[in-house]
């Protein structure tokens, strides 16, 4: 995953699914392109529940 010229995706789709997004109706919010950007999100939010499963007992020491 990175920005070197080399990566998987094939800029005509992307052209192509920009110009989709752009004349829905209610576009997406983002748009990841590619299955390595889906695979980087995932991991970014297993990562993020992990962390708040292993906080959650600190995070309640602040309720009422």
């Amino acid at each position: 995953m990175g920005q070197d010229g080399n990566q998987i995706g094939d800029p005509k789709k992307v052209a192509k699914l920009y110009i989709q997004v752009a004349e829905m109706e209610n576009p997406y919010g983002s748009l990841p392109m590619g299955t390595d950007c889906c695979d980087g999100i995932r991991n970014i939010c297993a990562s993020t529940v992990k962390l708040m499963e292993d906080m959650r007992s600190v995070a309640e020491t602040t309720n009422y």
